[in-house]
């Protein structure tokens, strides 16, 4: 199951960077909102293993701004999957986007498979 959440999120962070370069498009659309719902279905179970290996700082790198509201902290990578639209996303990147899709990858690398 891991190296499925490997795989997910490889293809997040491909559609991700790709629509901050050149411009969000339906199919970007389709592909953040497919993968946000899987997050949304199967992050809470790697969640763990991965905070262990994010700085408590990143989720003061939470990204502002937007109609997502929590009751608790998000980590850094929720902070990212959560915003309902990738227009939505990229709209409310203060400049945080790249540094927190960066530590989010390195912490999951880290994580022993």
């Amino acid at each position: 199951m891991w190296n499925l959440f490997v795989d997910n999120f490889e293809r997040f962070t491909g559609v991700l960077c790709a629509a901050a370069r050149y411009g969000v498009t339906p199919e970007s659309e389709q592909d953040y909102l497919a993968l946000r719902t899987w997050f949304l279905d199967n992050y809470h179970e790697h969640a763990p293993r991965l905070r262990m290996y994010m700085s408590p700082d990143i989720f003061s790198l939470a990204l502002e701004g937007g109609h997502v509201t929590q009751s608790r902290k998000m980590d850094g990578f929720e902070a990212i999957f959560l915003p309902l639209t990738l227009s939505e996303l990229l709209e409310y990147d203060n400049g945080r986007l790249i540094h927190l899709i960066s530590h989010v990858s390195q912490a999951v690398y880290a994580v022993e498979m």
